[in-house]
């Protein structure tokens, strides 16, 4: 999925934008490097680059937690900032992305029915009269009770575990999650090796132009560029055309670069022409 700030276009361009997707390379840059001043102290990797973006007043950084997973926090941030239509659709995206080694739903729902007969069990013996109820939620105690086991075997390595990786900003006076950016490894073609790939930037409409995406774009490059053994020189994200301010936050302020896919010359080189015509005098 592409790494997206969703802004409104120029007027002139609303329904006119064909929607296209872009793949942006931010290159090895010894010369610009600044100390990653998130959520992480420095570090004396020489990979990735990451400016410093701490967060602004009145908001913090954390990483994803199990309650998150009760909470549907990803889901609802990338719901509200137009990514997903709903925070069922979005939520299924969740699972589809980040579910590995994760509890589904219906395991969770399993686990909750199973702690809440016991519960029962306990409370009225049997030949009591009390009926379980049918409606039962998961909560927050009962992911931490079962989330340090097996939940995180299929994880190949400690890094890639999403409570590792999956970064929010905070609003501090509401503790509510309003953006979103994840540390993560993909492919920029079916046929490259796997690369550090920065994902799924969201940033909640009401709380869009403070820096936030700065925030947790630097947070998240930052845990790329501190993984084991230095893996990766440079990171790459996907985008689209209809998010040509962001491809020029992506440029200006973390070195991002147009990259042309081989295997799609023609069909990108028209995209950055579109994205080139959008911001048009808006640099």
């Amino acid at each position: 999925m592409a790494a997206s700030v969703r802004v409104d276009l120029p007027p002139w361009l609303r329904g006119k934008v064909e929607f296209m997707r872009l793949v942006m390379v931010q290159q090895h840059q010894q010369q610009q490097r600044e100390p990653c001043t998130t959520t992480r102290p420095p570090s004396s990797s020489q990979g990735i680059w990451v400016p410093a973006f701490p967060a602004p007043p009145g908001y913090h950084l954390r990483l994803w937690q199990p309650a998150d997973l009760i909470a549907r926090t990803w889901s609802r941030v990338v719901t509200l900032s137009g990514e997903c239509k709903t925070v069922s659709e979005a939520r299924g995206k969740f699972f589809n992305t980040y579910g590995q080694g994760l509890p589904t739903e219906a395991v969770l729902e399993a686990l909750a029915t199973d702690d809440a007969r016991a519960a029962a069990a306990t409370e009225h013996p049997p030949g009591g009269s009390e009926d379980l109820e049918e409606d039962v939620v998961p909560n927050d105690s009962l992911v931490r009770r079962h989330f340090d086991g097996a939940w995180w075997e299929n994880v190949p390595a400690p890094h890639l575990r999403l409570d590792k990786r999956m970064c929010f900003v905070v609003h501090t006076a509401t503790d509510t999650v309003v953006a979103t950016a994840t540390a993560w490894e993909g492919n920029i073609t079916p046929e490259a090796p796997i690369a550090a790939q920065l994902h799924w930037v969201s940033v909640v409409p009401d709380h869009q132009g403070k820096g936030l995406s700065k925030t947790v774009i630097a947070d998240a490059l930052c845990r790329m560029r501190d993984w084991p053994d230095n893996r990766y020189s440079s990171v790459f994200l996907t985008t689209q055309t209809v998010s040509a301010r962001a491809v020029a936050l992506y440029s200006k302020h973390f070195g991002f670069e147009r990259f042309i896919r081989p295997d799609h010359e023609d069909e990108d080189t028209r995209a950055w022409a579109i994205v080139d015509e959008a911001l048009s005098g808006s640099l």
